[in-house]
């Protein structure tokens, strides 16, 4: 389910206004969006866009992008956190490889665009994971989506989770 920051930061890059959003730890934070205006355009240059929000994680890193955790708490559009599972190779972790934000398809009156992470369990033990998330880099960390739908991850087994942004005309 997409969340409530998720709209919150969609509001503030289409109109460059100032939104309070709630980080990960929480905090309310208010983000501004910068407006960028330009007069002239030289072939070649760039356009600039009024905001960033970044998906694709490296690999090994849990602060953005998608990740997992062992809460089954029901989803809410106010949620902000996720009790993420530790990136590593120790027990309770798993190895988190980067995060890949796809190209958008259009398939007919379909649009998608797909975000997508492997994780690897390189323990000994199975891993429960009850919850998967988006946090999205923007200024901060901002969890903008969250599914609850539990699954074990063998020792050994490769986990893919992917998130479709779809619309359909």
């Amino acid at each position: 389910m997409l969340l409530r920051n998720y709209y919150l930061i969609l509001e503030g890059g289409f109109t460059g206004r100032t939104k309070t959003l709630t980080n990960v730890s929480g905090t309310k934070v208010d983000v501004y969006f910068k407006e960028y205006s330009r007069s002239w355009f030289v072939a070649g240059s760039p356009t600039y866009c009024g905001f960033y929000m970044q998906l694709n994680s490296p690999e090994g890193n849990t602060d953005y992008g998608i990740v997992v955790g062992t809460s089954d708490t029901p989803v809410s559009l106010y949620d902000y956190y996720i009790n993420k599972i530790p990136h590593g190779t120790s027990s309770g972790q798993l190895y988190y490889y980067a995060t890949e934000v796809k190209d958008v398809v259009v398939n007919g009156n379909i649009i998608e665009l797909e975000v997508a992470r492997k994780l690897s369990n390189q323990t000994d033990d199975d891993i429960l994971v009850n919850e998967f998330g988006v946090i999205a880099k923007v200024s901060g960390y901002f969890l903008i989506a969250r599914e609850v739908s539990p699954t074990t991850v063998p020792s050994g087994g490769l986990l893919e989770v992917s998130f479709k942004f779809k619309t359909t005309v």
